[in-house]
């Protein structure tokens, strides 16, 4: 059994229930999650049985960048950070698991999928979230705390740290 499962976290093969933080309400709701190899991408649905099952949402694998978040900044432990880029905007969705173990199992499993897609640049050490302070782009105004993510050569800001969208971003390159 331990091997099978450690081959299942190399393939890039799972699935389960996670906690979604919602967009709209902010409610975390049980959400299935897998690992889609045919669109590389992760999918999540309404509920795990597949008869009535409705599909919720896609990310892209391509395109996202994850990380595990620390449980002092983020209001739920065993919380993952997914970025993604959604069109011309980027997309923050953040899911939780009941354990460690099943939340690095989902890590583990998203980052070996994307290694076997060629895509091992959207490694956890590009990412950065921190609080930083701001003023308006005119250079006019107060400053303003604001929860920023560095990825790559861009840094997104927010207005709160679980906001599903960024106020905006700042190319550094």
């Amino acid at each position: 059994r331990v091997l099978y499962e450690k081959y299942l976290l190399i393939a890039g093969v799972k699935s389960g229930t996670l906690y979604k933080k919602g967009k709209e309400r902010g409610c975390w709701l049980p959400r299935h999650f897998m690992l889609d190899r045919l669109n590389n991408s992760i999918t999540y649905y309404d509920k795990a049985t597949t008869a009535g099952q409705k599909l919720l949402g896609q990310i892209d694998l391509t395109k996202c960048y994850v990380l595990i978040t620390d449980d002092k900044v983020v209001e739920k432990p065993n919380c993952l950070h997914i970025l993604y880029s959604r069109g011309k905007q980027m997309r923050s969705v953040y899911i939780y698991a009941n354990s460690v173990k099943e939340i690095v199992e989902w890590y583990y499993a998203i980052r070996s999928f994307q290694t076997q897609l060629g895509y091992s640049r959207n490694c956890v050490n590009t990412v950065y979230e921190s609080y930083l302070e701001k003023t308006p782009a005119e250079g006019k105004g107060a400053w303003r705390k604001r929860w920023c993510i560095l990825v790559a050569d861009k840094i997104f800001y927010y207005k709160n740290i679980m906001d599903p969208f960024p106020k905006g971003q700042v190319s550094i390159s």
